[in-house]
């Protein structure tokens, strides 16, 4: 069962790259989170997403949130709270590190209002590709997996955006990559993929 919201009663949070959305940012412990989120979620850890990835079919590996590193993470429904369409956090040391945020699961009514959930950018739910390289310049590695057209990872901004039917459905927030090293390791990982 769904929780409709009523849009004159939410306020869009905004999603800033390698910050967060809303009042759920990168380095908050998951009692934070819970509290931002007003929802306890469900907390699971890295060999439990790791199986769960296996028994789908998934190479954990080729996701970035494994290949940044996490040792647990909360798991949030589409009803946990409207507001947020937060679907997971991951946290390294009690201290978020990666988010998804989905427009998946959500009906009509949500839909429309995550479409008023935007970047710092004005990049917000059902956008383009274009309307993402516009904004966002050339991605440092452009990943495609299953069927989705591309994850399109922008590292040093510490964001990613994954389109599906050229339309934007699901964005990433982790912690900004200033390291060269490590990021020239993360692109010579996913050539390799290819």
């Amino acid at each position: 069962m769904s929780i409709e919201p009523k849009a004159s009663t939410l306020i869009p949070p905004v999603i800033i790259s390698g910050v967060g959305i809303g009042d759920v940012k990168i380095g908050d412990s998951p009692e934070k989170v819970v509290a931002a989120m007003k929802s306890p979620g469900v907390l699971s850890d890295y060999e439990t997403e790791y199986k769960i990835f296996n028994d789908y079919g998934y190479v954990p590996e080729h996701y970035l949130q494994f290949l940044l590193e996490f040792d647990k993470l909360l798991i949030f429904q589409e009803d946990d709270n409207p507001a947020y369409p937060v679907f997971k956090v991951y946290f390294k040391d009690n201290a978020a590190v990666f988010m998804i945020i989905s427009s998946y699961g959500t009906d009509v009514f949500d839909y429309n209002y995550c479409r008023q959930i935007e970047t710092e950018k004005g990049i917000s739910f059902g956008d383009s590709e274009e309307d993402i390289f516009e904004r966002y310049g050339k991605e440092d590695i452009n990943h495609i997996y299953g069927n989705y057209d591309g994850d399109y990872i922008y590292l040093k901004l510490g964001v990613s955006f994954i389109c599906d039917e050229k339309k934007l459905r699901v964005i990433r927030v982790f912690k900004q990559l200033s390291d060269s090293k490590k990021i020239s390791k993360l692109k010579t990982h996913y050539k390799k993929l290819k």
